[in-house]
């Protein structure tokens, strides 16, 4: 049925919880790398990165002012300001192996 209608946008991920947002683009003033969590079934455009049904723990991480610092060294800018990539930046970041343990701490 869909190709009937190309003109129509369709995202075929969509989460059934929670999909939590980044911006592709974000001001170089900011401390941390905007992101949100919003609930239910959430499209996204080309202007924002999606993580579907993720742990909460993961928007911490790319809230985290460390993240922005790596951000910044790996993932190039757009002019002056920070340019996220996803491919980059979260599949480079160097994450040590987390255990219930240490997720608690």
């Amino acid at each position: 049925m869909i190709a009937i209608r190309p003109h129509q946008y369709r995202d075929r991920n969509l989460a059934d919880n929670i999909t939590i947002l980044a911006p592709q683009v974000s001001s170089e003033i900011r401390e941390y790398l905007p992101t949100t969590a919003l609930q239910g079934q959430v499209g996204t455009t080309n202007q924002a990165f999606a993580l579907y049904d993720a742990p909460l723990w993961n928007m911490a991480l790319i809230a985290s002012r460390i993240y922005l610092v790596w951000i910044a060294t790996v993932c190039g800018k757009l002019e002056t300001r920070y340019r996220y990539s996803n491919t980059m930046g979260w599949n480079t970041f160097p994450l040590p192996t987390l255990t219930k343990k240490t997720k608690l701490i």
